[in-house]
């Protein structure tokens, strides 16, 4: 929790749960990440969100829970198997497929085009429509057919990448810029 709320308080409009796999954990992040009536999340005061404006609970309260996002993460084999009460699960907002972690959960790591990826993905997808969330693709941004069929099939959020990646992406680019300076 004290991971979660100090993310939010200084000014992030949401978070992602990693390896969710029971709606029990879903719900334990939403109570984390909500303010009541949803959760249990701490008033901290004045919020950059909103300026450092001092609002009443009353308005500051229902405010950040609209506008508060909860990913969960499914990264297992276990987590496909509670997706739907995880899904119902009330202020979780979108789930994202960690496809890297859920091939080498399902023991066919990195097998992308396995047809278990694609009944993960359709099962989710399924689910997050019934219960009117979205469905994330991560672990993908190396192969753009796949996140096109799945964003077609009707997934609506897509990790283009991890920091780390782009900040090692820009970092080699510009040592290559430097190699190629010539005196």
């Amino acid at each position: 929790p004290e991971w979660i709320s100090r993310v939010l308080d200084v000014g992030a409009m949401g978070i992602i749960a990693p390896h969710i796999r029971t709606a029990s954990e879903a719900a334990e992040v939403v109570k984390y990440a909500k303010f009541p009536p949803y959760g249990e999340r701490s008033s901290s005061g004045a919020m950059s969100h909103l300026s450092y404006k001092s609002l009443p609970a009353s308005k500051l309260y229902p405010l950040m829970n609209a506008n508060t996002i909860v990913i969960v993460q499914f990264e297992s084999q276990l987590a496909l198997d509670n997706a739907e009460s995880i899904i119902a699960t009330e202020g979780v907002d979108i789930v994202l497929i960690g496809t890297n972690d859920l091939t080498a959960d399902m023991g066919i790591a990195g097998q992308y085009d396995h047809p278990k990826v694609d009944q993960a993905y359709q099962l989710t997808i399924d689910l997050c429509k019934k219960y009117g969330k979205w469905c994330g693709v991560g672990g993908l941004s190396s192969r753009q057919d796949l996140v096109d069929k799945y964003v077609k099939l009707g997934a609506r959020y897509v990790s283009a990448g991890t920091d780390l990646a782009f900040l090692l992406s820009i970092t080699a680019e510009k040592a290559k810029q430097i190699k190629q300076i010539t005196y």
